[in-house]
């Protein structure tokens, strides 16, 4: 499922989003964040972005849910990819500076579920790409990934920035 929108100077757009495993995984086998992978594509100001995280089995539709600016992964619309813009993030990360704070893009994996014990989670894989618009480009020096339960029992999030020799 391929969409397309514009959000706040980036154009973005999902190239899939697969269940990766046949059998449901149990919660003692799961890892707390996303992997995240994120690197710059041919095309100038352009970034390719993986996302390889556990989502509880049990999710709800959310097209009735006001999700912000974003776009759902998934034919059955239980996955929505939310772009929320830039923003300061503390992180053990250390780059240009000693404070710890990078400028971060945020992304974040939206579901719904309202199960109280999470007990069974599947695996998916989600690429996306996004596209600087030239006349809003801003840099930044990572992206952060977060998996929000819209029904909230914990938010997972990992930050992740270009290779060295990428930039």
């Amino acid at each position: 499922m391929k969409h397309n929108i514009t959000i706040a100077g980036l154009s973005l757009s999902t190239k899939f989003c697969h269940k990766i495993n046949k059998e449901q995984i149990k919660s003692i086998y799961i890892s707390e964040e996303p992997l995240t992978t994120i690197y710059k594509s041919q095309q100038e100001g352009a970034y390719t972005v993986n996302i390889v995280a556990y989502v509880p089995t049990s999710l709800k539709n959310l097209k009735d849910i006001n999700l912000g600016s974003g776009i759902f992964l998934n034919e059955e619309k239980t996955l929505f990819l939310n772009y929320n813009g830039v923003s300061n993030v503390n992180t053990s990360v250390q780059k240009t500076n000693d404070s710890g704070v990078l400028l971060c893009r945020e992304f974040n994996v939206e579901y719904d579920c309202d199960d109280q014990v999470l007990e069974n989670y599947n695996l998916y894989h989600i690429q996306f790409d996004y596209k600087l618009l030239p006349k809003k480009f801003q840099s930044v020096e990572a992206i952060i990934v977060k998996l929000i339960n819209e029904d909230p029992v914990t938010d997972r999030g990992t930050v992740t920035t270009v290779r060295d020799d990428d930039n």
